[in-house]
């Protein structure tokens, strides 16, 4: 699946435009997109979904989920200004080089306390046959929950696509994680059982050339 819309973004992409900001309009530039499975309680079941970043900008990030056959949920986030659900035809998908959300989009303020999360590297981990740089970090709440992550080096990254790693970064300043994306993430609670039920594992990657705009209204 990603392989086709890798090949129909590149197809799509000559016969489109220059994309722009202007005063009524934010164009948000991708170049990367990711193929995850994502796993539910029942680990040996993955629902498939899509990452869209910038890898030079750590700011915003698209998601879309496999809602079925013919659709995607799209979920785009500026962390800095806004978010916005949509439900988008996967052919419209494949076959665009901009996705336009309108004014479908609400104010967004991120506003956590992470305050009481320890951060922590361990030893490398193998996946499928490779090393990759391991970590966790811990949320001391009314129950502890754990989580576990591994990094996957990419050199063109000049920061680590995932959130939550700046934010828990700022309350343990001496641990540095390599630049690149998510290889592997999941969830434990005080138990040893998957909190939550979420894990996911990175499948695929691609360079891309994709926009999303938004239509202002403020």
């Amino acid at each position: 699946m990603l392989k086709k819309i890798i090949v129909f973004l590149i197809f799509c992409s000559t016969f489109c435009g220059f994309c722009q900001n202007t005063k009524n309009q934010k164009v948000y530039e991708f170049d990367y997109i990711l193929e995850y499975n994502f796993y539910n309680e029942n680990t040996d079941r993955a629902q498939r979904n899509f990452r869209l970043i910038n890898s030079k900008n750590k700011n915003y990030s698209a998601l879309l989920v496999d809602l079925n056959k013919n659709q995607f949920k799209i979920m785009f986030l500026d962390k800095e200004r806004l978010s916005s659900e949509s439900v988008i035809d996967k052919e419209s998908f494949v076959n665009a080089m901009t996705i336009n959300l309108g004014s479908n989009y609400r104010p967004y303020s991120g506003n956590h306390n992470y305050k009481k999360a320890i951060l922590e590297q361990l030893q490398d981990t193998i996946i499928d046959g490779s090393k990759y740089k391991f970590y966790r970090y811990v949320i001391k709440k009314k129950k502890i929950i754990e989580t576990y992550f591994a990094v996957q080096e990419i050199s063109d990254f000049n920061y680590l696509a995932f959130s939550s790693y700046y934010n828990y970064k700022k309350y343990n300043p001496k641990i540095k994680c390599p630049n690149g994306v998510l290889k592997l993430l999941y969830y434990l609670d005080e138990d040893g059982n998957f909190a939550e039920g979420k894990g996911i594992k990175l499948t695929d990657f691609q360079k891309v050339k994709k926009f999303i705009s938004v239509d202002l209204t403020d």
